[in-house]
């Protein structure tokens, strides 16, 4: 069998819900260490499962815009139930991410990375404007780096939130004895 009608079967398996046997494929073949058939997995999502013409620079800049109006989605999705490119990449970086809990984060970005090199750099997600839309925390520490440590973490010499000083206990006394009457 062939890799084409092994993908075809898939995309066509009557149990699989609409729209995932290209993520389930790329998780499998993380997990398994077989990155080299990311870029075949992907060329046939795009070819059968995308929307025509998604993965055009003009459709991603349009369809950026779009995203940027509705919020909290992933992509587009017609009325056939096709999904445009930026919606497949992004479904499938997001399994690909979660199958380092599976297989082991070396095989997941080593999956990324070949994922990254098979398609055109304008579907690749631009890197955040500012560091606070990382992570809601991230305000709170002002660096040149996003994600990075609060100043003075690692920093031995300095601890970011000392502790009060102990005040010393007292002496303790010998319990006294009450005095004999013999």
């Amino acid at each position: 069998m062939t890799l084409t009608t092994f993908l075809t079967t898939l995309r066509t398996y009557p149990s699989l819900p609409s729209q995932t046997w290209y993520y389930i494929t790329l998780v499998t073949l993380s997990l398994c260490n077989k990155p080299e058939l990311i870029a075949p997995v992907l060329s046939h999502a795009f070819t059968h499962s995308a929307i025509p013409g998604s993965t055009d620079a003009a459709y991603v800049k349009e369809e950026r815009a779009w995203l940027a109006r509705n919020p909290g989605k992933l992509g587009r999705v017609d009325e056939e139930g096709r999904e445009s490119a930026l919606r497949i990449l992004r479904r499938c970086r997001e399994g690909l991410v979660k199958s380092g809990a599976i297989g082991g984060i070396p095989k997941a970005i080593n999956a990324l990375y070949h994922l990254r090199k098979c398609h055109d750099p304008h579907l690749l997600d631009p890197l955040p404007s500012s560091p606070s839309s990382l992570h809601p925390l991230s305000s709170l520490y002002p660096t040149t780096r996003p994600n990075s440590l609060p100043p003075n973490t690692l920093n031995a010499h300095k601890d970011p939130s000392p502790t009060p000083p102990s005040t010393p206990h007292p002496p303790r006394q010998a319990p006294q004895t009450p005095p004999s009457h013999s």
